[in-house]
């Protein structure tokens, strides 16, 4: 990606499957590559394909795998902390390079201490800490998603067809995403070391839509005074991350500012 930098770890680069079933390639070192909605392994140990067309954590799958090769291999029972860990490191990368399209300064990923999720740092020595956080209308929907990317793990479908007020319920859970980051305590240390951070909300919406984005930003303005009456002070901005979707590329909103 331009005007990113990678450190010399086994995933090079993201690029994201989008809802609508296109594909963009993504690349990682140890002669792996993905094209055309698959994964295939110079091992060759799997061949891999993208659950639901979903962004991001379809791939993470053999990230994980990578990995493995890498340091012996991860327990099963942690195959989902390690997922978790890839996302962030995805969307870490996307940010850095949403930054430097910005500032025109190139940013890279330097430290992911946990907390926060990543440390960037500009090419002029300008350090910016991330929180990443992911928004679920319900826990059967995270659960299904995390199911079809968890090697190992039995396979769920969630169970409420139709869905009932998609986008006010996607809503109401980014509030809640955004309360639950904002009044931690946690982030005290590193906000003396580099200042404010910055929280981003990833949505992981399958019915996400531009109704779906008016109805969070309306919800957060609506909110803010309760937000900033609960808000710890560690955190300056949140964005929203909209996945891509029906041949869009994803998209960073910025929510608010405290």
């Amino acid at each position: 990606m331009a005007g990113v930098t990678h450190r010399p770890i086994p995933q090079v680069s993201f690029g994201l499957h989008s809802r609508g079933g296109a594909t963009a390639q993504l690349s990682f070192l140890a002669n792996r590559v993905v094209f055309g909605g698959k994964v295939t392994s110079t091992s060759p140990r799997y061949v891999l394909t993208p659950s639901h067309g979903r962004p991001s954590l379809s791939e993470l799958k053999l990230q994980q795998e990578i990995f493995g090769d890498h340091s012996r291999g991860f327990p099963l029972s942690n195959a989902r902390r390690e997922i978790q860990q890839g996302h962030e490191y995805a969307i870490l990368t996307l940010f850095a390079q949403h930054l430097s399209s910005l500032t025109r300064l190139t940013y890279e990923l330097v430290e992911q201490p946990d907390p926060p999720d990543g440390v960037l740092r500009s090419q002029s020595g300008q350090y910016i800490w991330v929180e990443v956080a992911d928004i679920y209308r319900s826990v059967d929907e995270a659960h299904e998603e995390r199911s079809h990317v968890t090697l190992g793990e039995d396979l769920f479908v969630h169970r409420e067809h139709p869905i009932v007020s998609p986008d006010e319920r996607t809503a109401i859970a980014a509030i809640s995403v955004i309360k639950n980051k904002i009044a931690k305590n946690n982030y005290q240390p590193i906000s003396e070391k580099y200042g404010l951070g910055i929280l981003i909300a990833c949505e992981r919406d399958p019915l996400f839509d531009e109704n779906t984005l008016t109805e969070i930003q309306e919800r957060v303005c609506n909110e803010m005074i309760r937000l900033q009456s609960i808000s710890k002070g560690f955190l300056r901005e949140v964005y929203l991350y909209q996945s891509p979707a029906n041949g869009q590329p994803g998209a960073f909103h910025k929510l608010c500012e405290f």
